[in-house]
């Protein structure tokens, strides 16, 4: 569908058509509605985790959909009250549009210093209402690693061999020198890795839209997936940055800023710190498409030995630390743990194909929106979509074939990488689709998914000190 038109004098304007907003309207009716009904009115598991329902409604309602349950309701009514009226005063004035438009206007985050003073603004609230949430496998490392630094072992594991690696050794090294306990540098490397990603983040929101740079960012960070950075303690921190960083990548070869070499390299690093991101290597082949109609041979070339030639440059290193290949493959859980690599694959259930529903929301709640977004016309046919696209395939692929080992609420974090793709390919199209009423049904959205995300983070700060 074209969002828009030109009138009689040749100037662009938004489409008059309202059935696009119409759409949006009718879904975020029914995603608040659902949300309202999951949180109150749904009684809420003792353990998120637990397959033990007392009432059927709890097979369909969980965790993705009533992360408001820790606000109180008239808390809720007075938030909604104050997004409504400003969405009303939206509807009415110019005043504050013209506003918010000349203020970023006149500071469109051109220099890398602001961008700089707002990631370490970020960065201090990450650290401030860091998780306190240890899962199952966290309870693991938190008894091997004290064993493991007493007796001088190597910990590295096939799964997360760089990611496992660093996190021991940040460990040995803080808590000799200034006594930090697992959780604090587990929280520290998270912390770290959430700058980047926020940095990151502001710079390609510049990219995509120097006049309206806010856009991006503020529709990104909506994400559950946020929780990743906000001292997460398990390993999949640097797995999420590094995603993002090989996203941000491929958006600038797309662009025929940067070398193929660039995201070949950032993909293959991200394996090595996190197996699970195997499922970008779709979109890494289409990138290599895009480079063959160039008729340049040379850089897949290059980045098919970079992309081997690290891997197993990784492998050797750990090898030559003392580490045993047969323990490393005998371990991992991607490879079976010794077994066979289908007992990985789930096997259809209903409720847990209802908690795998249940996780797309927790991970990005305005996912949903992906839908009008598709049917109105919003995606179009170019390069970066079906990049985005494949990626995003990829990644739900993964959530829904992957079998969690410890519970899906407890591996949520496991399955955040993989939907980041699909949260970019929603914001960088919602962002440049244009409709009438479309500032407030982006006020209807993401202030909501903003409540449900951060709701639960801050429960996962307080809850659990």
């Amino acid at each position: 569908m074209t969002q828009k038109a030109k009138n009689k004098n040749g100037v662009v304007t938004k489409s008059t058509k309202p059935y696009v907003a119409i759409i949006f309207i009718v879904f975020i009716i029914i995603w608040v509605s659902t949300v309202i009904y999951s949180s109150y009115f749904v009684p809420v598991l003792d353990d998120e985790n637990s397959e033990t329902f007392t009432s059927p409604n709890q097979i369909y309602f969980r965790y993705g959909f009533n992360q408001l349950h820790t606000i109180n309701l008239f808390s809720i009514a007075g938030i909604f009250m104050l997004i409504l009226c400003l969405v009303l005063f939206l509807s009415k004035t110019q005043v504050f549009r013209q506003f918010i438009g000349n203020y970023f206007k006149n500071y469109p985050f051109p220099k890398w210093t602001i961008k700089l003073l707002i990631t370490l603004g970020c960065t201090l609230l990450l650290w401030i209402f860091r998780s306190n949430f240890e899962n199952t496998d966290f309870l693991l490392f938190k008894r091997w690693f004290p064993e493991h630094m007493a007796f001088g072992y190597l910990h590295v594991r096939f799964d997360e061999m760089w990611e496992s690696y660093i996190h021991f050794e940040l460990y040995k090294v803080f808590h000799r020198s200034f006594g930090l306990s697992i959780n604090n540098t587990y929280q520290l490397m998270s912390v770290i890795s959430g700058s980047l990603f926020i940095y990151f983040a502001l710079v390609l929101s510049s990219a995509l839209n120097a006049e309206k740079p806010y856009e991006f960012v503020l529709m990104i960070f909506c994400g559950g997936f946020m929780q990743l950075f906000f001292g997460d303690m398990e390993h999949y921190s640097i797995a999420g940055m590094l995603t993002f960083l090989y996203l941000f990548s491929s958006y600038y070869y797309l662009k025929e800023k940067i070398s193929l070499l660039v995201p070949s390299f950032v993909l293959i690093l991200a394996m090595t710190f996190h197996l699970e991101v195997v499922f970008l290597i779709p979109s890494l082949i289409f990138l290599f498409i895009v480079q063959l109609n160039k008729r340049e041979y040379l850089p897949i070339i290059i980045s098919i030995l970079l992309f081997t030639g690290f891997m197993s440059w990784t492998i050797l290193y750990f090898l030559s630390k003392g580490a045993s290949l047969q323990r490393l493959i005998g371990t991992s859980w991607g490879l079976g743990r010794g077994g066979s690599i289908l007992a990985n694959i789930v096997k259809f259930d209903k409720n847990y194909f209802w908690g795998q529903i249940n996780l797309l929301g927790l991970i990005y709640p305005p996912i949903w929106f992906l839908i009008p977004l598709v049917v109105t016309g919003g995606i179009r046919n170019n390069n970066l979509n079906i990049f985005l696209v494949i990626s995003s395939i990829g990644g739900i692929i993964f959530l829904f074939f992957w079998k969690s080992r410890i519970g899906l609420y407890m591996d949520w974090n496991l399955f955040s990488p993989p939907l980041i793709s699909a949260a970019m390919l929603f914001v960088i199209n919602f962002a440049r689709q244009e409709f009438l009423f479309k500032k407030q049904v982006l006020l209807l959205i993401f202030p909501f998914s903003y409540l449900m995300t951060y709701s639960w983070i801050i429960y996962n700060h307080f809850n659990f000190m």
